[in-house]
């Protein structure tokens, strides 16, 4: 037997590999080529506040601030000052961060921060950094690799247990596998839009596999649109990180207006909602947004990989430093209910990084702390797995290698209407409409065999169908979630939590209230 089963590649599962006794059998699983994730395209950097001598207050009041104060305070807390100490131990292991002429490490500014304090490395290419380094120093280690294998089941024992999982392979070739632990790092459900800013050409499924076991999923209605895709909203070259932005650049529209000049008191560093959805507002009016670069020292020098995207594809808008842009999904602050050491309300399964809902974004993340929480959980998932001794027996349940069949016509139209349903705005007659739509295509599907497509169309629509309940039972604005016939925030819904199970192959939803304390951070 495997002592642990990874399902997913990307940092939060490589720094749980890191972390890990080398004594621990690893059996990895990724529904695409190993490289093939969101991480290594991480532009904007992570944040490392321990050189503000403030134990990371203030760092954890703009995480709170940009969270629509929906995240929890004691989280945040720990979560930041987890990552001092780890991020200094992976510097001290060779990971290189950017530096001055002084070597001394060089923080940048980005959106929502009050203060410059994001590492960078190779400029814009973080992300390809960092993997790099955590699988430079896993080549000696044996891991068990199936890259192109879709993981369609948690396999659970008589105690509800995690005992491992059902992995099909593109041949629809579906195989049993059993360990001690499994760990969820399979990213998050952005990719269900178009455009977005992801690697993968599929979303995540992670969180219906979690859901499928009995695992409850939180803030759904959570996703996070970043306001600087490199394209249109035809056709996207992956994003212009916001760093950009913290280095003077501006966003603009046909006329040459700046477009956040009187949105918000911060302008273009204003919180990623508030752009984003300026971006989009600005769009809908007709109006075609491009990113300002004349303000930017060395744009080729200080962003490389943005150049070089942005040259090949808009050679002439580069040349007049007017790059075109447009808003689309980035991140969800939704997913599978977990503490930060990625434990679940099911014994051996842990869920990290984006994957989970630790409650430490609220309602919009923070710029460059996806590469903190991917890190920090997934390190507290290996030092928990460390610590635990569990060798599992007794009956293990049934294989579930059927799931309901959705048509892929259906699937498409149901896509096509989610993008303005559940997109930068919603209300609540379009939401009831779409769920009824959902819920009735759900229970006149018949059940089959699945394959790899069959489950990838049941993950989208399910996770459409969680979306749709989230956002009709948040009636308020907050964050991300802008409800249009609800435009304001409401504080008492501030700390509810629109959870959400599954019975047989319905869902059921409860409003559920946080008691974390209610008063401001004060710093």
């Amino acid at each position: 037997m495997n002592d642990v089963i990874v399902i997913g590649s990307g940092l939060s599962a490589l720094s749980f590999i890191y972390a890990l006794d080398e004594n621990k059998k690893v059996i990895l699983f990724t529904k695409d080529k190993i490289d093939d994730h969101n991480s290594r395209l991480a532009q904007g950097g992570i944040c490392y506040s321990f050189h503000e001598g403030d134990h990371g207050e203030s760092h954890a009041g703009d995480t709170y601030e940009a969270g629509a104060r929906m995240g929890d305070r004691d989280v945040i807390r720990k979560m930041i000052g987890k990552s001092h100490s780890l991020i200094k131990r992976y510097m001290d292991d060779g990971m290189s961060f950017d530096r001055n002429m002084e070597n001394e490490l060089v923080y940048g500014l980005e959106g929502a921060h009050s203060t410059p304090r994001i590492l960078h490395a190779g400029g814009d290419r973080t992300g390809k950094m960092m993997t790099e380094f955590f699988l430079k120093r896993l080549e000696k280690r044996h891991i068990e690799v199936h890259s192109e294998h879709t993981v369609i089941d948690i396999i659970t024992d008589a105690e509800n247990g995690a005992r491992g999982v059902i992995a099909m392979d593109y041949n629809g070739n579906a195989r049993q596998y059993f360990s001690d632990s499994v760990i969820l790092a399979t990213g998050g459900y952005s990719g269900l839009f178009t455009p977005n800013s992801g690697a993968s050409k599929t979303m995540g499924t992670g969180h219906i596999l979690a859901l499928r076991s009995g695992v409850r999923l939180r803030h759904m209605e959570m996703v996070q649109f970043h306001p600087t895709l490199l394209g249109t909203e035809d056709r996207t070259y992956g994003l212009v990180s916001e760093a950009v932005r913290g280095a003077g650049a501006v966003i603009v529209n046909d006329s040459g207006e700046r477009i956040m000049e009187y949105a918000h008191p911060m302008k273009d560093l204003a919180p990623r909602d508030v752009t984003s959805l300026e971006v989009y507002r600005q769009e809908r009016a007709g109006c075609r947004c491009r990113l300002d670069i004349s303000g930017v020292q060395n744009f080729k020098g200080n962003f490389p990989a943005i150049y070089k995207a942005a040259k090949k594809h808009f050679p002439g808008a580069l040349r007049n430093l007017r790059i075109p842009v447009t808003a689309g999904a980035h991140y969800t602050m939704g997913g599978v209910i977990a503490d930060t050491d990625g434990k679940t309300s099911i014994p051996g399964l842990r869920v990290i990084g984006e994957a989970a809902s630790t409650n430490f974004h609220g309602a919009n993340r923070l710029a460059s702390n996806s590469l903190l929480e991917a890190v920090v959980t997934g390190n507290e998932a290996a030092l928990a797995v460390n610590e635990t001794e569990r060798h599992v027996h007794g009956t293990i349940d049934p294989a579930r290698l059927r799931v309901p069949y959705i048509d892929p016509e259906v699937c498409d139209g149901i896509k096509t209407e989610a993008k303005e349903t559940i997109g930068f705005t919603r209300s609540g007659g379009e939401l009831k409409l779409l769920l009824n739509k959902v819920r009735m295509h759900l229970e006149g599907a018949e059940s089959s065999h699945t394959d790899i497509a069959g489950w990838h169309r049941y993950c989208e629509i399910m996770t459409i169908y969680s979306m749709l309940h989230g956002c009709l039972h948040r009636r308020e604005t907050r964050g991300c979630h802008n409800r249009k016939d609800f435009p304001d925030n409401d504080e008492k819904l501030r700390n509810t939590e629109i959870q959400i199970g599954m019975e047989g192959e319905d869902l059921v939803v409860e409003c559920v209230e946080n008691q974390r304390k209610n008063h401001e951070l004060l710093y």
